[in-house]
């Protein structure tokens, strides 16, 4: 980047910082008016480096280059500067990064000078407890952060993303000039309402990651299966079929429904498709419907020419699939919730993928329940590969096939067939902790949770340093939401004998959970070490190899997985990580037909 910054005898304490250079200097001509001495520059990271006190920015056009240096400061030496944004809309910290406040643009010059000399005051007060906001936050002062996230946003900060968690705190303490975790938490208390502090911190604390036609084999199932069942059933003067994407970020999967259901409906159909997010920022780009290559990675040439259309050197969704979306901003676990659904559904089916996944257990079920009864009967929910609904619920069916599963909503009134759980292989005989193992996955998969603890805590009281104990603990612990205690099993599982390859693999899904992409896949290599065939790992490695762009090393994994699922037979629903044989060997049949590799 080209940059001009004034040279001056003395350290400049306030600087005026813009993309373009002409207009950092009216702005910083006009703070001049009100006997302000500012600066005028064009690289923040240079200002930054000069221990200013207050920085003036405007963040417009350059939005990801301001976050990425801003949310820099928290890891500095010398005490951060008061950062002030220049915007219309106060939107822009979410796409900008982190700031004491945001002034509108058009603000009259004695304000523009008062908001000054505020952060300046707020500067002060915060400099000598900068060693202060550097240290590590009390537990109380943390307990009592984290039980606002989950009460008012959903987020439950479980272990593996504790260090995720002290980042996003400590990078908005430090925007905040907030030295104190006790003072930070009055902040949030005080600020849940319309781009409130809870708001801000909670994007720092998900991943928004998404792309058109995302896992292919749930939009084939939704043409192929939901939507042919529904439309037999429902009534001719019910034309309308309403979607509901929980979660929906940038809106590519919105889009996506918009144009899967009308190639599924016959044309005298109508379809809406709403959308719901958290994220403001995402779901103001979602209503511009403009994406990069990136976010059409997995699109035919005809489908695009089809419909989207070249903008500004990337492509916008055409205005006849943008006139059947909605975008609303919900927080899926707020009261308002259940008022949404009733003004806006019933819905034909319920997307919610990669969500619940950042939730407690339950304002899991509270969720699933609340998208349960906003299903009209015979709709179908969708979640992500990784998601389930444990334990089963009596209204839901899982339904499988088209390289895929979902969940469908039964009429009321009737029963749940149940299909017969494949058990766990036995142990050879005369072991008698292998066949109380096998006893307690078999439990397990049949969710008969007691029995299950039973055999394992049985393992461990006639031998405490067996891998097995350990490891079936995890296994129902981790399926029981509590994922601290199952990580202490399975800490003393790896020091034990024999090793497991369940062990490996567990522990390789604690590493991904908290982005340790790497040691997952260490943890998966070991437990092919130990059991060749422990076609999970493969799953999983190729789930990951694909996330970090390596294609063709991920489709080697995912046809090893597949030449072993298609040599044997049902295996337990615990060592599919929930999704079922089936529906796996679905799913990873369409992510190789989705490359032009199926069999």
């Amino acid at each position: 980047m080209q940059t001009t910054v004034a040279k001056l005898q003395s350290e400049p304490r306030l600087w005026v910082v813009c993309a373009a250079l002409d207009a950092a200097q009216r702005w910083s001509e006009r703070l001049a008016g009100s006997g302000l001495e500012t600066v005028a520059a064009t690289d923040l990271d240079r200002v930054l480096a000069r221990s200013p006190e207050v920085v003036v920015l405007d963040p417009s056009g350059w939005e990801a280059t301001c976050r990425h240096s801003l949310e820099t400061l928290a890891g500095r030496a010398e005490p951060p500067p008061a950062v002030l944004f220049l915007a219309a809309d106060p939107e822009v910290q979410l796409r900008a990064g982190p700031a004491l406040a945001c002034l509108p643009a058009d603000a009259a010059l004695r304000d523009l000078a008062a908001a000054v000399n505020r952060a300046r005051r707020a500067r002060d007060a915060f400099v000598p407890y900068w060693s202060v906001a550097r240290a590590r936050v009390p537990p109380a002062d943390e307990a009592r952060i984290k039980a606002l996230l989950r009460r008012h946003t959903g987020i439950d900060i479980r272990t593996d993303r504790q260090t995720v968690f002290e980042d996003a705190l400590r990078t908005r303490m430090v925007a905040r000039l907030t030295p104190r975790a006790r003072d930070y938490a009055q902040v949030l208390e005080r600020s849940r309402g319309e781009y409130g502090e809870l708001e801000l911190l909670s994007q720092l604390l998900v991943i928004g990651e998404t792309y058109f036609w995302r896992y292919s084999g749930q939009f084939r199932a939704l043409q192929e299966t939901l939507v042919p069942g529904l439309t037999r059933d429902l009534n001719e003067g019910e034309r309308v079929f309403r979607v509901w994407s929980a979660g929906c970020s940038t809106g590519e999967e919105v889009y996506s429904l918009v144009i899967a259901c009308r190639q599924a409906l016959p044309p005298s159909w109508q379809v809406e498709v709403h959308g719901t997010d958290l994220d403001r920022t995402a779901l103001a780009r979602a209503r511009r419907g403009v994406y990069g290559r990136r976010a059409l990675r997995n699109l035919p040439p005809e489908f695009c020419r089809a419909h989207l259309e070249s903008y500004d050197g990337g492509a916008r969704v055409r205005r006849s699939v943008r006139a059947a979306a909605q975008f609303h901003h919900l927080n899926l676990v707020s009261p308002a919730a259940d008022g949404w659904v009733a003004a806006h559904g019933p819905f034909h089916a319920v997307f919610c993928r990669n969500v619940l996944i950042y939730f407690s257990r339950s304002e899991v079920e509270r969720a699933v329940g609340r998208f349960e009864q906003a299903l009209v009967p015979g709709g179908g929910l969708f979640l992500g590969a990784s998601e389930t609904v444990h334990p089963s619920r009596p209204g839901l069916e899982t339904v499988r096939g088209s390289g895929s599963f979902f969940f469908r909503r039964l009429p009321v009134g009737a029963v749940l067939q149940t299909e017969p759980v494949p058990v766990s292989a036995a142990a050879p005989g005369g072991d008698p902790v292998g066949e109380l193992y096998a006893q307690g996955l078999a439990r397990l998969d049949a969710e008969e949770f007691p029995g299950a603890r039973e055999a394992f805590e049985e393992i461990l009281g006639l031998q405490a340093d067996d891998s097995r104990g350990h490891t079936g603990m995890a296994l129902l612990l981790a399926n029981l939401g509590r994922e601290v205690e199952a990580a202490e099993h399975l800490a003393i599982a790896a020091d034990c004998r024999p090793d497991l390859a369940e062990t490996h693999y567990l522990r390789a899904l604690v590493a991904e959970r908290s982005g340790r992409d790497a040691e997952a896949l260490q943890h998966h290599d070991a437990a092919l070490a130990r059991d060749p065939r422990f076609f999970m790992a493969y799953v999983n490695r190729g789930w990951i190899l694909d996330r970090l762009g390596f294609r063709q090393r991920s489709q080697a994994e995912l046809r090893a997985a597949l030449a072993i699922l298609e040599g044997q037979p049902p295996v337990a629903l615990w060592l599919t990580g929930g999704i079922g044989w089936r529906p796996l060997l679905d799913l990873v049949r369409g992510a190789l037909d989705e490359r032009g590799e199926g069999r």
